[in-house]
């Protein structure tokens, strides 16, 4: 296997994210998931992370085979819980926003190597609080957060079309 590693996203890598995105949008509608059905996130969003220096990508050899947005800044969405408490309302956190493998590299457990290269990227800039928030029917990801012992919360509400509620997760590393 190709060297695989974790690199902050580029500008240039923007045609590669894009896919990555395209390819998980089609897996969630192949799944019975309305989840990124509405058009979001759409390229402007992915600019706009780029931009920002929030996106992350997940590489194999010299290919990109994942994608995530790692923000620290305080989620508006997440300053109301409903059905339950964050567990550390008060440290500053990470949020983990759409993690995606690309389809050809299904099977091959990089979104198991990802996650963990994420909440690694967030310990070492200091921050061991990391959230992240899912659409009910996407059973993988919720998956993956209880692999690295993620708690649900309880809810969230979004801005979406389709429907606006979300399961919230949270691990604390204190």
């Amino acid at each position: 296997m190709a060297v695989t590693y974790m690199r902050k996203a580029e500008a240039k890598d923007l045609d590669a994210v894009w896919q990555v995105i395209t390819e998980a949008r089609a897996k969630l509608k192949a799944d019975g998931s309305p989840q990124w059905q509405d058009g979001h996130p759409d390229r402007q969003q992915i600019e706009t992370d780029l931009k920002q220096g929030v996106g992350c990508v997940l590489m194999v050899g010299q290919e990109v085979a994942g994608y995530a947005a790692l923000v620290h800044s305080p989620e508006p969405t997440y300053q109301q819980i409903y059905h339950g408490t964050w567990n550390n309302d008060s440290a500053s956190y990470m949020v983990i926003h759409r993690i995606a493998i690309r389809s050809k590299f299904s099977g091959q457990h990089l979104s198991t190597l990802f996650m963990a290269f994420l909440i690694s990227n967030s310990v070492q800039r200091g921050v061991k609080n990391i959230r992240f928030d899912t659409f009910r029917l996407n059973h993988a990801l919720q998956h993956h957060g209880a692999k690295f012992a993620f708690q649900k919360r309880g809810d969230i509400k979004v801005i979406d079309k389709v429907d606006p509620w979300r399961f919230a997760y949270e691990l604390n590393l204190e």
